[in-house]
């Protein structure tokens, strides 16, 4: 039998099947390094390392686990030292990564283990806050690790949690420890802190005007709508004042709006109106012989003398605060670590907007202060409540 060669008519076309797979070979090995090659020649900053390198999450960065990490000094940046304040500068210039949605269902689905990862059940907790429990009613919105954060902070056994789902919440966090707000709220006596001003013209068109909820361009959901349809005056003669989300109440002044039949239809009227949580508790606040009263002849609560939320609008900068060493979202500051000291000493008990990918050491150093002040409060109440024993038994 012969055998017949067959020569290869067209060697190219070897060459170039050869090219192609090994330029599908080497596309497939980038691709399955881009992220570390990319990271790495940027530079990186881990806003949780031990967890974004440990197997408790859904995305691992295993492979940097021994990267070169920055050593934050919460103290000095408290002081605002220059170098300290420096290093901040120089993270914000990196590649930050914090840990995603899914790294904190992945972190806190087994019980036990997230238990000891956070540690909530060592917080340390003094008598006068078991004695003086605190409601909290928080609107969430997106980014699971800064709400998980907030509560981290908030957290006391003794307290209560209601987590609210709404697409237009913003991102707050406290300034001040669970022991420091308890005195705080005592101090009240049983009055409520909010936002409670007369509305100016363009205030007073969300109620005088009844609102329909309608799709419009650039939004993902349905938004109020002014119509022209005009609305019936308020019921029981209520004069309507307008204020904010965001307030503290007292127990009393609630447990009188669920049975208050003036409460409950000023509600049903509120139905309509835009945004109407901005008027109807700086309104109720104001009508006579409620628990903790604001009488209306008062002059105005504004958000700087309320201390329930302080927010900076670049606007105001340089006239009624510092400016934004962070950047703005809407007219709003995102702060800077290097507003860690202001935020801490000027007196409000919450502050919106913070954001781990825009400043993670203002957010880190944030919490480790609220921490340091809990430990310290709660130590000494102890001394003090210990002395006050020992001093009743002395006597007896």
């Amino acid at each position: 039998m012969k055998r017949h060669k067959f020569p290869c008519k067209c060697p190219s076309r070897r060459k170039i099947l050869i090219l192609c797979v090994t330029g599908w070979l080497i596309a497939l090995l980038k691709l399955l390094h881009v992220e570390r090659h990319f990271l790495s020649s940027k530079g990186i900053y881990l806003v949780e390392p031990f967890l974004s390198t440990s197997s408790y999450v859904r995305n691992r960065y295993s492979y940097l686990r021994n990267e070169f990490q920055y050593e934050i000094n919460c103290s000095s940046v408290f002081e605002q030292d220059p170098h300290e304040i420096g290093k901040s500068l120089e993270i914000r210039r990196k590649e930050i990564i914090d840990l995603s949605d899914e790294d904190v269902v992945a972190m806190t689905s087994a019980c036990h283990v997230y238990r000891s990862l956070r540690k909530y059940h060592l917080k340390p907790v003094s008598p006068e806050e078991e004695s003086f429990p605190i409601a909290y009613s928080l609107v969430v919105h997106k980014d699971a690790v800064m709400v998980e954060r907030l509560i981290h902070s908030l957290y006391s056994h003794q307290n209560i949690y209601c987590i609210h789902y709404d697409q237009k919440a913003a991102k707050n966090f406290p300034l001040r420890s669970n022991f420091e707000l308890v005195v705080e709220l005592k101090k009240l006596g049983g009055g409520n802190m909010l936002e409670t001003v007369k509305p100016s013209s363009s205030k007073t068109e969300r109620f005088t005007y009844h609102y329909e909820l309608m799709k419009v361009p650039y939004e993902y959901v349905q938004m109020p709508v002014k119509t022209n349809i005009s609305k019936d005056p308020p019921p029981h003669n209520i004069e309507v004042f307008v204020g904010s989300a965001y307030f503290v109440l007292s127990r009393e002044f609630i447990q009188y709006t669920l049975k208050s039949s003036l409460a409950k239809d000023f509600f049903e009227w509120s139905r309509d109106t835009y945004s109407p949580d901005e008027h109807f508790w700086a309104t109720l606040v104001r009508v006579p012989g409620v628990p903790g009263e604001v009488p209306r002849s008062a002059q105005d609560i504004t958000d700087l003398q309320s201390k329930t939320r302080l927010v900076k609008w670049n606007y105001l900068e340089e006239h009624l605060y510092p400016p934004c060493t962070g950047t703005h979202l809407r007219s709003v500051c995102i702060y800077g670590a290097a507003e860690l000291r202001w935020l801490l000493k000027y007196g409000h008990w919450f502050a919106n907007k913070f954001d781990s990918k825009v400043d993670p050491v203002l957010v880190k150093c944030l919490a480790e202060k609220l921490a340091e002040q809990q430990k310290e409060w709660v130590y000494l109440s102890s001394d003090k409540y210990f002395l006050h024993i020992n001093s009743m038994n002395a006597s007896l």
